[in-house]
C-alpha cells in the first residue's frame, strides 16, 4: 500500500489562508455597504425634518404664509 509523504492530506491546503482572507475581505465589505446604506437613509430623513423645521420656525416668525409652507413642505416630502 504506498508510501505517504504528507502530499496527499495537505496538498489541497496550502492555499486556504488566501482563500481565509479573500472570504474575511468580502464580510468586511458587505458590513461596510449595509452601514453606508443604513446612514444614507438616515442623513436624507435628517435633512427632510431640518428642512421641514426650517420652514415651521419662518410660519412661525411670519416670514411665509401657511399657503406657501404647505406647498414648500409637500415639494420637501415628495423628494
Amino acid at each position: 500500500m504506498g508510501r505517504y509523504d504528507g502530499r496527499i492530506i495537505m496538498g489541497g491546503f496550502h492555499m486556504g489562508w488566501i482563500f481565509m482572507i479573500i472570504c474575511l475581505i468580502l464580510i468586511a465589505l458587505a458590513i461596510y455597504f449595509v452601514i453606508r446604506v443604513l446612514n444614507k437613509n438616515n442623513f436624507i430623513k435628517d435633512t427632510e425634518e431640518s428642512s421641514l423645521n426650517i420652514l415651521k420656525e419662518r410660519l412661525a416668525k411670519g416670514e411665509i404664509s401657511e399657503e406657501e409652507y404647505l406647498r414648500k413642505a409637500e415639494l420637501i416630502r415628495k423628494k
